[in-house]
């Protein structure tokens, strides 16, 4: 069923193009050619794609210019033509392309069609992140973090690191590794659960089992395991994430907090980590009430809703 709504989608969407391109809009000639060159909604076609990302050049797209040229790179529906692809990541530069500035990194990075240079390709990576390309910053974080021709900087790297880790759970957890060691640079507890937070907002639940070792060297206080526990709790994760979750819910009631008695309710009665229980899940949001939290009055409401519906549910009329 899902894959009927993709594929229809698809195919509105490639409607809704061809009616823009025949009307001379290089932006939609341009989807176009990614939608033969990825397949989604017509079969994969690289000969069409190439076509339509011509049609576009045609235009100035240098969106299309930029495609093509990664096409000629690695040689996809043509046959590989580094020279090809660099003179149309230099046209696609010349109209501000932002990623083709990135793509003329990667070349010299690489040594591609041109003699390897990671100074060269630092200077196209740094014009690329000046003209607003945000992802760029981890290659440039890279160069400065591992010392690729050019003095080690970890101080630099982590400036660019961060630009991008607001965006990049992986960065965002690589910072937390390096603030948590403190080998690198001097150890900051407070900056490593930052970014391990950072992580789990962008979805990456795994940087739970970084932020145990905090929570188990008593790094940080009640406050920041509680913001995490109101990131994480509405999201997706295994068992094992939500069981530790709920250990830190039971440590922090433990010492009365109210927060914690409310989402060890909302734990019991969404089934995170653990068997839905409604007893248990009204048992801790009444404890959480008695004690003045709101919150745990609506989500007691809501439990209530529920098992009132599911009453209704199971009512039998003959």
């Amino acid at each position: 069923m899902i894959l009927k709504i993709k594929d229809n989608k698809y195919k509105n969407l490639i409607e809704h193009y061809k009616k823009n391109a025949d009307i001379g809009n290089s932006d939609a000639m341009k989807n176009l050619g990614n939608m033969y060159f990825e397949g989604k909604g017509v079969e994969k076609n690289y000969e069409k794609a190439i076509e339509w990302y011509k049609k576009a050049i045609q235009l100035n797209n240098s969106t299309a210019m930029k495609n093509l040229g990664s096409m000629y790179r690695y040689g996809l529906g043509v046959k590989k033509d580094y020279v090809k692809a660099i003179e149309l990541y230099k046209n696609a530069i010349k109209l501000g392309n932002n990623k083709a500035m990135e793509k003329m990194g990667d070349m010299y990075y690489n040594g591609e069609g041109v003699i390897k240079d990671y100074r060269i390709a630092m200077e196209w990576y740094k014009k690329s992140s000046i003209e607003g390309n945000i992802y760029v910053n981890k290659k440039i974080g890279d160069i400065y973090f591992y010392g690729k021709n050019i003095d080690k900087s970890y101080e630099t790297a982590l400036i660019y690191y961060k630009k991008i880790a607001k965006f990049d759970s992986t960065i965002a957890k690589k910072l937390g590794d390096i603030y948590l060691e403190g080998i690198i640079i001097p150890l900051n507890c407070g900056e490593a659960l930052q970014w391990y937070t950072q992580a789990i907002l962008l979805g990456d639940l795994s940087a739970i089992k970084k932020i145990k070792i905090c929570y188990d060297k008593k790094i940080g206080s009640a406050e920041d395991y509680l913001k995490i526990i109101k990131i994480c709790i509405e999201k997706k994760g295994t068992k094992r994430y939500f069981l530790e979750i709920l250990k830190w819910c039971e440590d922090f009631s433990d010492f009365g907090n109210v927060e914690a008695m409310n989402y060890i309710g909302y734990i019991y009665f969404k089934g995170k980590g653990v068997e839905k229980n409604y007893e248990e899940a009204i048992k801790w949001y009444k404890k959480a009430i008695k004690l003045g939290n709101k919150e745990a009055i609506y989500n007691l409401e809501n439990l209530l809703k529920e098992m009132n519906n599911m009453d209704k549910n199971n009512t039998t009329v003959f």
